[in-house]
């Protein structure tokens, strides 16, 4: 790996755990907007400020991702082999989607079906799984993988189309495909996960990913602008803390927010996602990341369910309860979920090393495209 990608190597890391910070913290954020009274008994939700400050400081991870791929996507013309590019995809990107959504659909019907005995809960929740199956969200977060897999198929026309026009034109478009999606959600909602008007909400940071990433490799590096953006991107975050605690106070969910204060579209998260990326382009860094950082597809995949069986194993050992203080089960809980997320990536890569010469599916793939 070349030396100047170490710094997008770091950044693509920090915003993998990042997402993993912002799910510990949902889950306390969102018991205090319903109110659950079985998950207030478990949760120490003393800590509010605290709670929506990390849940907002970290809002940056999506877009920066999204950002990280148009960055090297769209910086390799050999991308625009569409027939090459589109089979590296499916076994990539695809295959993994399209398996992992069933095994979180299997696993929340399982759940489920312990709720309906246990809970006594309704029968529609076996409906509800298999609906957010087919529409993307078998989980909640694999609705990004859905989005991506349409950055990718589009990736090899934006490759014709940038290499038709003038770079300048391309930062441009960049730009408006950005502000068109901030103010194109104030009415806008999408059932799909893998709806073409969600895929074109963050076309504007995958282009603008790759513009960074093509000025700053040509630029000197600076230490004060790293310092300065970071700062920049930070503090445009934290003016979101306080309308995100008055809506909390008032029991206001995200999904009912009339502009989303978290979102990836919100005008400050935008600009703050573009700070920090701005900044880690700005950074020299000596040390290899690179093999950390080609496991977080993977973690991001395993993470979720990681979370939601030790938070469940917590409760019931009680090491999780009204007296355990959020901040102490952030940092244990975003560590544990991450490196077991990485062991779980680095056994499922070796299986599937192991199998995939004989895997009859991906002989399929390599035969259709060829």
């Amino acid at each position: 790996m070349k030396k100047r990608h170490s710094n997008y190597d770091l950044l693509r890391i920090i915003c993998c755990i990042a997402v993993i910070i912002i799910h510990i913290s949902a889950t306390y954020k969102n018991a205090l907007i319903t109110q659950d009274q079985m998950a207030l008994s478990k949760l120490n939700l003393d800590s509010k400020e605290m709670i929506v400050i990390f849940n907002i400081l970290t809002r940056f991870a999506v877009p920066c991702f999204i950002m990280l791929s148009g960055a090297f996507l769209l910086s390799n013309n050999e991308n625009g082999n569409y027939k090459k590019f589109y089979n590296k995809t499916i076994k990539k990107i695809v295959m993994p989607t399209i398996f992992f959504s069933l095994i979180f659909l299997g696993y929340s019907l399982i759940m489920n079906f312990a709720s309906v005995l246990i809970n006594d809960k309704e029968l529609d929740v076996f409906v509800r799984s298999l609906k957010n199956f087919f529409t993307g969200n078998a989980y909640y977060h694999l609705w990004y993988m859905y989005v991506i897999i349409g950055l990718y198929i589009l990736t090899p026309i934006l490759l014709l189309f940038k290499n038709s026009i003038s770079k300048k034109t391309f930062e441009k478009l960049s730009y408006i495909f950005i502000i068109w999606a901030s103010i194109s959600n104030w009415t806008s909602t999408y059932k799909l996960a893998w709806s073409i008007g969600k895929v074109f909400d963050f076309l504007g940071y995958f282009m603008l990913g790759n513009v960074i990433f093509e000025k700053n490799n040509s630029t000197k590096k600076s230490i004060k602008n790293v310092i300065s953006y970071l700062i920049i991107g930070i503090l445009l975050l934290l003016l979101l803390v306080p309308i995100q605690i008055d809506h909390i106070n008032k029991g206001i969910s995200e999904s009912n927010e009339k502009y989303s204060l978290v979102e990836s579209y919100n005008p400050l998260v935008l600009m703050s996602s573009v700070c920090i990326f701005i900044a880690f382009s700005q950074m020299e860094i000596n040390y290899d990341f690179s093999k950390m950082a080609n496991l977080t597809l993977y973690i991001y995949l395993f993470h979720a369910i990681i979370w939601d069986l030790l938070l469940k194993v917590l409760k019931i050992l009680n090491i999780i309860n009204e007296e355990t203080r959020f901040i102490i089960v952030l940092i244990i809980g975003t560590i544990l979920v991450y490196y077991i997320s990485l062991l779980c990536s680095v056994i499922w890569i070796k299986i599937k090393d192991v199998t995939r010469n004989n895997n009859i599916i991906y002989k399929k793939v390599d035969k259709i495209f060829k």
